[in-house]
């Protein structure tokens, strides 16, 4: 639960200032926990955006997998 609420902050951040705000100290701000518990779960910056990215490439493998067996019209 914490690994998402992480997640979804840093997914906030981005939608809201871009990557050059994202940082840990930013998504330890808008969460209960430290900069140091932050870092227990990513190494870094960029290992949070690359796990963003995965998951944002599962959600899009996900919607393909609907669309390709749905059944009616692509109308």
């Amino acid at each position: 639960q914490r690994d998402m609420l992480i997640l979804s902050v840093a997914r906030e951040i981005l939608n809201e200032q871009g990557v050059a705000a994202l940082s840990m100290q930013a998504v330890a701000d808008r969460t209960r926990y430290s900069k140091g518990t932050i870092y227990q779960h990513y190494a870094s910056k960029e290992d949070l955006v690359a796990r963003l990215m995965i998951e944002c490439g599962r959600q899009l493998q996900a919607l393909l997998g609907k669309a390709a067996a749905y059944d009616g019209s692509t109308r």
